[in-house]
């Protein structure tokens, strides 16, 4: 954002001061190798990260409404590159060209509602209860957990393996 210290840091600590986006790129791609994730501090409590494996990334991101993560968990390198650039410059588009949900404090209650709205996405199905949704989102939230836990132990065996030949 202008005006803020932006800042890439990634998951085996390295810091990054206004990158550019061929640095956000490079760091993105070696997300699923070298990488567990990165995150895009944008100043104050405003940030962007993402986590996953190659072309299969997902993104979340916290801003003055809360704490967001994409319905969407099949982004590529070059998708995400972009959304950081984007957000490193203050477009707020990208927001609204993909869906989001509210996670942590507050999960289920966007804009004031009832928790049938996924930030900037749109419309849930309605006729389902607030409590079903909740259910569903946080059944949702630890499968994705589990399967992130269990793709990063796994590529941290077979990088053991490799590295032992």
């Amino acid at each position: 954002m202008p005006g803020h210290a932006v800042i890439l840091e990634d998951s085996n600590g390295g810091r990054v001061a206004d990158p550019s986006e061929s640095q956000i790129l490079s760091t993105v791609e070696q997300i699923g190798n070298s990488l567990d994730h990165c995150i895009l501090h944008l100043g104050g409590d405003e940030y962007l990260q993402t986590a996953g494996e190659r072309n299969r990334l997902f993104i979340e991101y916290s801003d003055v409404g809360g704490m967001f993560r994409s319905t969407k968990t099949d982004f590529d390198a070059v998708t995400v590159g972009q959304i950081f650039a984007a957000a490193m410059q203050g477009s707020q588009g990208w927001k609204r060209e993909y869906v989001f949900d509210r996670t942590g404090a507050g999960a289920g209650v966007a804009d004031g509602g009832t928790g049938a709205e996924a930030h900037s996405g749109g419309a849930r199905a309605s006729g389902t209860s607030v409590k079903d949704q909740l259910l569903d989102s946080v059944k949702k939230g630890v499968q994705q957990e589990a399967s992130y836990g269990v793709g990063r132990m796994v590529r941290g065996l077979i990088r053991n393996v490799t590295r032992r030949r």
